[in-house]
């Protein structure tokens, strides 16, 4: 024989008037959760894109330096070399700094990226147990 128990304090439309609004609330945060991922990690290809056009920008002038830097050394020197290799020294100081500061922003995206992940994971574990016992 089977036994089935009636709560009367608990009645279909009262079950729906409070499963249904919890469930709504979860599917929100988890598709807000998405949506905020999904809006972190294109911040951070173009982090990383600029951080990489930095960089390029950064050993070109580097190695424009460096040959002019030979040229400079010589006995006689035209003054647009000696500007020419002026000008590359300072943006090799300037691209140095701009790489050092898009190297940090990128970390720290990265790093906030990986917080999200952990968050979103914990989050689904924490559905998935609720959901294993309901």
């Amino acid at each position: 024989n089977v036994f089935i128990i009636i709560n009367a304090n608990e009645t279909p439309q009262k079950d729906a008037e409070t499963i249904i609004p919890r469930l709504t609330t979860k599917l929100s945060l988890e598709e807000q959760h998405k949506k905020e991922m999904h809006h972190h990690k294109a911040t951070l290809q173009e982090i990383n894109d600029t951080y990489h056009e930095v960089k390029k920008n950064h050993t070109t002038y580097k190695a424009r330096a460096a040959a002019l830097s030979d040229e400079v050394k010589k006995p006689i020197v035209s003054y647009r070399v000696k500007d020419l290799h002026a000008i590359a020294v300072t943006y090799v100081e300037k691209f140095s700094i701009l790489e050092q500061y898009w190297h940090g922003k990128l970390q720290a995206a990265q790093e906030e990226l990986h917080r999200l992940e952990e968050e979103y994971k914990k989050n689904r574990e924490e559905k998935e147990l609720n959901n294993f016992n309901n």
